[in-house]
């Protein structure tokens, strides 16, 4: 019996040792699965720690480019930041320049203004002499005296007795050459029995004084002893009758 009871006892310790390995075997297997496992984990990681390595040394190269760049755009704002304080301190000054270049512009303008004012007084000074409203009036060439006369029409105007006579025609005639800057001389004609004639004279420079009828613009040959109506000379190849009245000339009165 008790032989019995140590066999059977043996034989459970031995069932238990064989599960106890089997179990410890089991273990065993697992824990190289997992160490294959880990293993190859640890290789993944290795791998990219290599991986995160070249990276980062390509970050760093790049990190290095973009300091270089950094650097360089740096210096550059400096060098603008500086080229962009000269230029204030040059457009300051050209300001202040500009500034006293508009002041003497002004004065420049107020001299002008009254440079331009005493200009006009000389313009209407000098209009007013060659108009004849000073001194600046000129004896005439012949052909001058004649191109006046020609231009002149007091001659058209009509003989009024009493009212428009031979004295307002030379009288208007010395007027129209006046006002032109040409000298004309008002001429007063005695006649007998206390009667006269007005006409008109020219000093020309080139043929001497010529006395002209202002009613007709002709030409008069004045002598003193001699009857007018015969010292006008027609200009249209007439000869002028004999006044009812003497006209013998006594005496030429030529007021300039």
């Amino acid at each position: 019996m008790k032989r019995w009871i140590l066999v059977i006892v043996l034989t459970a310790a031995c069932l238990f040792l064989f599960y106890s390995l089997g179990q410890t075997a089991n273990k065993l297997e697992v824990t190289a699965a997992d160490l294959s496992a880990a293993q190859t984990e640890l290789t993944a990681t290795r791998v990219d720690l290599n991986v995160a390595k070249e990276l980062a040394e390509v970050t760093n190269t790049e990190l290095t480019s973009t300091q270089k760049v950094l650097d360089t755009a740096k210096n550059e704002l400096t060098r603008t930041k500086n080229s962009l304080n000269s230029l204030q301190t040059e457009l300051a000054a050209a300001l202040n320049n500009l500034s006293a270049k508009a002041g003497e512009l002004q004065s420049a303008r107020d001299e002008l203004e009254r440079q331009q004012a005493e200009l006009a007084a000389l313009q209407l000074s000098y209009q007013g002499l060659v108009s004849g409203h000073g001194y600046n009036v000129k004896d005439p060439t012949y052909q001058q005296m004649l191109d006046f006369l020609k231009a002149d029409m007091t001659d058209r105007k009509s003989y009024i007795d009493g009212e428009y006579e031979c004295r307002h025609f030379a009288t208007e005639v010395c007027n129209n050459a006046d006002a032109q800057g040409i000298r004309c001389a008002y001429v007063s004609l005695e006649f007998p029995h206390e009667t006269g004639h007005a006409i008109i004279a020219f000093s020309t420079i080139d043929k001497g004084i010529i006395y002209i009828e202002p009613q007709s613009d002709e030409l008069v040959k004045l002598e003193l002893g001699k009857r007018y109506y015969q010292s006008v000379i027609p200009s249209g190849g007439y000869t002028y009758a004999t006044p009812s009245y003497d006209d013998t000339v006594l005496e030429v009165l030529v007021a300039w």
